[in-house]
């Protein structure tokens, strides 16, 4: 992230932090971090997905989270992060397959982040994909970055498909798409 970015991020995050906390919203981390610190790194990874495939950064501080992050090639993108290298792609309980279209996984900590893959709603939001990650932590669905598409040239192909090349596409690599996405 460029310095005004990391400026820019600090900022947002501060403050998406600070309504959260004072509207009793309990931060949906999974990881031993403090809450500020994971707000920070994501924030931070939203704004460096955006920027590498030039779509606009979220910069709503006031509002309850919208299930994504970015709109990029008329698919609502939820953009998450992990700290480490072999870190999973997370969602947690009770997310549904139609609150955002793909989910992008990026590696790194503030403000160094690099792009690990994608995959679509469909494909993490499945009850194989439930367990726990660790002894203690709440389940959530979590898959391994070696099941994600790297390639961001094919998450701008995949978009642009028609809806008979998508439903052939998802049918190919096992993930049926879910109706609400395809007909949008």
């Amino acid at each position: 992230l460029s310095l005004q970015d990391q400026s820019m991020v600090r900022d947002i995050s501060e403050k998406r932090y600070s309504n959260a906390r004072s509207k009793g919203f309990v931060d949906q981390k999974k990881g031993p971090q403090s809450c500020a610190v994971t707000d920070l790194d994501g924030c931070g990874a939203e704004f460096a997905f955006c920027r590498e495939v030039g779509s606009p950064p979220n910069l709503e501080t006031k509002k309850p989270d919208s299930g994504w992050d970015t709109v990029k090639w008329g698919m609502r993108i939820d953009v998450k992060q992990t700290a480490y290298p072999d870190g999973r792609l997370l969602a947690k309980m009770g997310t549904k397959v139609g609150d955002c279209d793909i989910y992008a996984l990026m590696i790194g900590s503030f403000p160094r982040y690099r792009h690990a893959g994608w995959t679509t709603s469909g494909t993490l939001i499945r009850q194989e994909n439930v367990s726990s990650l660790r002894r203690g932590l709440e389940k959530c669905y979590n898959i391994s970055q070696k099941v994600l598409n790297p390639s961001l040239v094919d998450l701008e192909r995949f978009s642009q498909s028609d809806i008979e090349d998508r439903r052939w596409l998802a049918k190919a690599s096992g993930n049926e798409p879910p109706v609400c996405y395809w007909e949008s």
